[in-house]
């Protein structure tokens, strides 16, 4: 889980160029670019597919508001394991699940590379000596 590192986020009713704009100033972990309520609860989320899309449309880009443009979330509450984790991204075809707190803001990140880590020390520790 990747908690406490700044990501690009949107309102729902933020314009597509806006979208666009923030979504190239982005770090390059960011695969997935919520779109909140305005009491930042987690709406919806924006692909790095569909900016590309979008950064292909330049004509779309002041008739469209981030709500148009967001999927539904690939998510995991703070509490969920790791299989679960690992279920949902494989569900949604996600390389990154955004955690989600009890009361539904988001609470971070988290990555394909950190359940393969996770796996991999998990299935290393519990591995005979004759195994490694």
């Amino acid at each position: 889980l990747i908690r406490e590192r700044p990501y690009v986020s949107f309102r729902r009713t933020a314009p597509a160029r806006e979208v666009l704009d923030g979504a190239r100033g982005a770090a390059d972990w960011q695969d997935v670019f919520p779109v909140l309520h305005d009491d930042g609860r987690l709406l919806g989320i924006i692909t790095t597919d569909t900016v590309r899309a979008l950064a292909m449309h330049p004509d779309v880009l002041d008739l469209t508001l981030a709500i148009d443009l967001m999927s539904v979330p690939a998510v995991v509450r703070e509490d969920d394991d790791l299989h679960v984790a690992l279920e949902r991204m494989l569900t949604h075809r996600s390389r990154e699940l955004v955690v989600l707190s009890e009361a539904g803001t988001i609470a971070g990140f988290l990555d394909e590379a950190e359940i393969q880590a996770a796996y991999h020390q998990a299935t290393t520790r519990h591995a005979p000596q004759s195994a490694r």
